[in-house]
């Protein structure tokens, strides 16, 4: 099973981004599609999400695949307590959804679909991976629609292509 990744090992991002393209140079297009490499999928989505909170927030992260799911996968930052002179782990379970081109439903729709019915731990995430051209007219009222259902995650992270010519999410 993920013989890259080791449930006692935390992972940069970039060894996750580059891990799954090694998959896809190695197996083609397929790894893109199977089920057999989802977790490989979700970690190179979990990996790009913490690039941006790494940028966003000045934080180093790493991330885990972790045996049962749920959760997708956990991600991991080390912080400085300074009146105890201690560093501490802290971590979150994080759960990846894609929205795809298939995927007939507005973001909103799709994400309290996700979460219906669902429990999970005070602190998770959820990464949402819009792979389908999506324009977001306004997050905040995107927010607003999503925050007036009872929802039980701490908070959402939407991760797209800033445009159809770049790399940048």
């Amino acid at each position: 099973m993920y013989e890259a990744f080791n449930i006692n090992i935390w992972f940069s991002p970039r060894y996750a981004i580059n891990y799954l393209w090694s998959q896809v140079y190695r197996n083609g297009q397929r790894v893109l599609a199977s089920n057999k490499f989802k977790k490989e999928r979700e970690a190179w989505i979990m990996g790009v999400a913490l690039f941006g909170v790494m940028k966003i927030f000045k934080t180093r992260w790493w991330l885990q695949i972790p045996l049962t799911d749920p959760p997708d996968m956990l991600a991991m930052t080390i912080a400085t307590n300074k009146e105890m002179n201690i560093n501490e782990m802290h971590h979150r379970e994080i759960e990846i959804m894609q929205i795809t081109k298939y995927t007939k439903n507005e973001i909103d729709e799709e994400i309290l679909r996700k979460l219906k019915n669902k429990a999970y731990i005070k602190e998770t995430g959820l990464v949402v991976y819009l792979n389908r051209t999506t324009l977001i007219q306004d997050m905040r009222s995107l927010s607003t629609k999503i925050k007036e259902e009872k929802i039980n995650i701490a908070d959402i992270w939407i991760l797209g292509l800033e445009s159809k010519n770049s790399e940048d999410y």
